[in-house]
């Protein structure tokens, strides 16, 4: 009897434990840092997807380049067009450099990881020329770049008999980077253009202490290069020689955040998606250009100055049912635009497009043409 009254109660124990942790451990779990605190928590969620007008299997799927910055957008895409839920978290602090993550539904809940999101082994970011020249050599099918080609992707195109069919699809910006404990954090386009000209060397020109400005630069062909040369210098740079820190031009993304994490009287530029998105560094601050500062609000009107589009592009001549052809047509259109909202990017609307494209058909038309 004392042996069947022993069993009766740890079988009561068991069942009480497993009713008191068994919705602990079966629970979906959320995505947090492998060192969670108040400012690594997830401020803002946006679930987009699976869409609804484009379906593609991972086969399908046209070989995918992006520019650095556009890796978050490729990621999503792939995910909502092959038929996943996907979510991007705004966090409220950096973790691992990077304030927006974009994972799967599945992995969001079951807390796995998807840091690198991609569908089979189609998504591919290198740099925008990278992309324009994996495009023109057939290494891939569709990318989504930070700018319009330059002169030496458009000669390339050109040498290959490979036209392109250029669209612009998002709206981002040029911004300007100082280290945060610079008094200067206002500079009008006169100003840039003066010191990356050479005529402004020192701060107290510009309001600020008495110290050497630290002009840093991308290297040749990036995306940022190209950028600040059509955008703010209507022409070519000059090579710049050492700073304080090294070499004034520095190469990847990063390279102008990190001279900045040392360089307290440097100047450095870059896109104000990767600025707000990838590469989340507190000790680095973003000028106002003209007293208009870069967010959502004032790209989408056309305030802030320096509005830079994002593009999408394939060969021409794609036939109308190729993959290719059916992606770039979607990411133009109405659900196209809602998942780039999502990702974080300005979508556009069909009239922004059109100046877009008009004002690049008539760039191209005086650009002097390869011999």
């Amino acid at each position: 009897m004392r042996k069947v009254v022993g069993i009766v109660v740890v079988l009561v124990m068991v069942l009480l434990l497993l009713a008191v942790f068994l919705p602990v451990l079966t629970a979906p779990r959320r995505y947090t840092p492998s060192h969670p605190s108040p400012e690594h928590r997830a401020q803002r969620e946006w679930w987009v997807g699976p869409a609804l007008g484009l379906r593609l299997t991972p086969a399908e799927l046209p070989r995918l380049y992006g520019s650095t910055s556009a890796e978050p957008l490729l990621k999503m895409v792939t995910g909502v067009v092959t038929g996943k839920q996907m979510v991007r978290l705004l966090m409220a602090g950096g973790w691992s450099g990077y304030r927006s993550r974009i994972y799967t539904r599945e992995d969001y809940t079951s807390g796995g990881s998807f840091s690198e999101t991609h569908v089979g082994n189609v998504t591919q970011t290198g740099g925008t020329h990278g992309a324009y020249e994996a495009l023109v050599k057939n290494q891939a099918d569709l990318i989504l770049v930070a700018r319009e080609p330059s002169a030496d992707e458009l000669k390339l195109a050109q040498d290959q008999k490979v036209p392109l069919e250029v669209h612009p699809v998002a709206l981002d910006a040029f911004v300007f980077l100082v280290n945060r404990n610079n008094p200067v954090h206002a500079l009008t386009l006169d100003q840039i253009r003066a010191v990356y000209s050479g005529q402004v060397t020192n701060w107290s020109q510009l309001g600020g202490p008495r110290q050497r400005i630290d002009a840093y630069q991308r290297e040749e062909n990036s995306g940022s290069q190209e950028l600040m040369e059509s955008l703010v210098m209507h022409g070519p740079l000059a090579k710049p020689g050492e700073g304080a820190y090294g070499p004034l031009v520095r190469e990847t993304m990063r390279g102008p955040f990190y001279a900045l994490l040392q360089d307290r009287w440097g100047l450095g530029y870059t896109v104000f998606y990767y600025e707000e998105n990838m590469m989340y560094e507190t000790e680095v601050a973003v000028c106002t250009v003209n007293l208009v500062a870069p967010n959502e609000q004032t790209i989408k009107s056309g305030e802030y100055p320096l509005i830079a589009p994002v593009y999408v592009a394939i060969r021409a001549g794609a036939p109308a049912a190729s993959p290719a052809k059916r992606l770039c047509n979607w990411l133009l259109g109405e659900e196209g635009q809602m998942v780039i909202d999502a990702s974080g990017y300005v979508s556009m609307t069909s009239a922004q497009r059109r100046r877009e494209a008009d004002r690049a058909k008539g760039a191209a038309q005086l650009a002097p043409q390869p011999q």
